[in-house]
């Protein structure tokens, strides 16, 4: 098995630590230090892996085609080396961007069919929660909603044993989400609730947002209007604040409540609510969303 080089492993630490914290601005600054590194001295495993981080850092910043192009650079290394999970590590990556920035279902849904059998035999059981954490949303594209809420189930169940529990805090978020869908609205907050003290153990920006995205659906789904305006005044601001657009693949189920907003709420009073829920702490906001019921 091939190493990566002295001068490339604190880097490579660093990388891997910044992703799990999706830190992006700080995962894009290493890649480029560690593609420049590995190209200078021929490492070519610390040469994919920088490609393979770069290709995260584009894909956190809805460039598609640039995290398309570093996926492939990468998996063309890591087929060269004979990385089996270095091939599918990027093979999930070019999935998520035909997912959630292509909107391509199929393409996504072959991707992970090539992927999944690799991850599996790997052991790695946090990797295998992400997969089936995506495969969920995948499922969610499809219409698929009762094997959504299922991949969901198990992802959460893995993520709980290993103790991941930003990544748990995810999942509780999408089978909120699940089973909004279903129209199963006591079961889609009873997630919900159970999601915020798991994202409170490990803050990241993205889960959070991705948190009051779902609420701001929920909200409008039981007509809770001045409610929605408020939670989506407060994460759009919450998402600028920590550089954290929206991907394209939550798009077809905010955009019609956004555009509801309008339609039952005078002009003047949305504006007033947009600029409350701007004014919001974390806090503030969870505490919102507390007490909703059916």
């Amino acid at each position: 098995m091939m190493m990566l080089s002295d001068e490339a492993r604190p880097l490579y630490d660093a990388a891997t630590a910044a992703q799990t914290a999706a830190d992006y601005l700080t995962l894009a600054r290493l890649a480029r230090k560690i593609i420049a590194l590995c190209e200078g001295n021929g490492d070519k495993l610390g040469l994919a892996w920088g490609q393979y981080f770069a290709a995260a850092a584009q894909f956190q910043r809805n460039d598609g085609s640039g995290a398309a192009r570093s996926y492939r650079q990468a998996e063309e290394l890591f087929t060269e080396l004979g990385d089996r999970m270095g091939m599918a590590r990027c093979m999930l990556g070019l999935a998520a961007v035909a997912l959630d920035i292509n909107l391509d279902v199929a393409e996504a849904r072959r991707l992970y069919d090539l992927a999944v059998p690799i991850v599996r035999e790997s052991k790695d059981k946090r990797r295998l929660g992400i997969v089936l954490g995506n495969l969920g949303e995948i499922c969610r594209m499809e219409g698929d909603y009762d094997r959504a809420l299922r991949y969901a189930e198990e992802a959460v169940t893995i993520f709980r044993e290993i103790g991941d529990s930003a990544y748990a805090g995810w999942q509780y978020t999408s089978m909120g989400h699940y089973h909004l869908l279903r129209r199963e609205y006591a079961a889609a907050i009873e997630s919900m609730h159970a999601s915020y003290p798991e994202l409170l153990k490990d803050p990241i920006p993205r889960w959070f947002a991705w948190y009051f995205d779902v609420w701001f659906i929920i909200a409008a789904a039981l007509d809770r209007w001045e409610l929605a305006a408020r939670l989506l005044g407060f994460v759009n601001r919450y998402r600028d604040d920590h550089s954290t657009p929206r991907l394209q693949g939550t798009l077809p189920w905010l955009s019609r409540p956004i555009e509801r907003l309008s339609e039952h709420i005078a002009e003047d009073r949305l504006s007033e609510l947009f600029i409350e829920g701007e004014s919001l702490s974390l806090e503030q906001a969870r505490a919102l969303v507390a007490d909703v019921r059916v």
